[in-house]
């Protein structure tokens, strides 16, 4: 799942609320086992989390040196008093994490991802890495790795829709999907039009309703390998109700 160019993360995200919550600490404490807040904010941990990619210096390079340069930071990963460090993120397997002093646990717990690694399954480096990667390669604002696709998908639509919003999704979806949208959120009260997944922009802005917050897509369709044309429909939806459009595929 990536945020797209121009988009922000959803509120349900609680964005706003997170760099509240980051702004307050940092005018009350400033430093964190000694070391101020400040320069812990430049590691690239915590620089992804809080501010994206779209300012990156990642930017600069061509699309070729994007998918090797997107994620990596051997500086990080050094343990030697050389610096002598390895291509590639090594692999944490960790849910526990240590912490020095109480100080530094409850930073991190204050406002997690946006402090850095917390526990296992907010995240670890290797994660991030890969997270940070896929944003870079595919140009989005940031971008958030889960346990599967089904999650991808479910994670996606439930960051926009609450009880008594509409959902337009392909008719060639995942199936998970389908049941997903049938099942639990039909329990909540959102309602779901499926469509054509030929369907045109002009056919699609009259799908659209007032309550209408996610126009779902899937290219190429689920078992009929149907192609949509993700760009005019993410523009139609754009047009009519500034929606967000989620592409899976």
């Amino acid at each position: 799942m990536a945020f797209l160019p121009g988009s922000l993360p959803p509120s349900n995200f609680q964005w706003r609320r997170k760099q509240h919550r980051s702004a307050r600490m940092k005018s009350e404490d400033g430093v964190v086992q000694g070391v101020p807040i400040e320069e812990i904010e430049k590691h690239p941990n915590v620089k992804f989390h809080r501010q994206g990619i779209l300012n990156d210096e990642v930017q600069k390079y061509g699309e070729d040196t994007k998918v090797v340069k997107g994620g990596s930071h051997p500086e990080e990963w050094s343990t030697d008093p050389l610096q002598r460090t390895v291509v590639n993120p090594p692999v944490y397997h960790n849910s526990t994490v240590l912490f020095k002093t109480t100080a530094a646990y409850k930073y991190a717990a204050s406002d997690w991802p946006f402090t850095g690694m917390w526990y296992g399954r907010h995240g670890n480096p290797t994660s991030w890495a890969l997270e940070e990667a896929f944003a870079v390669i595919e140009g989005g604002y940031a971008a958030c790795a889960t346990g599967s696709g089904v999650a991808a998908n479910n994670a996606a639509i439930l960051a926009f829709v609450e009880s008594g919003d509409h959902l337009i999704v392909t008719d060639g979806c995942y199936d998970p999907t389908r049941e997903f949208c049938d099942g639990f959120l039909k329990r909540f009260k959102v309602e779901t039009t499926y469509v054509s997944p030929l369907i045109t922009p002009d056919e699609l802005a009259k799908e659209i309703r007032p309550n209408t917050k996610i126009v779902f897509v899937e290219s190429p369709s689920s078992l009929s390998f149907e192609i949509m044309d993700i760009p005019a429909l993410a523009k139609v939806a754009h047009d009519v109700r500034t929606l967000p459009s989620y592409a899976e595929g």
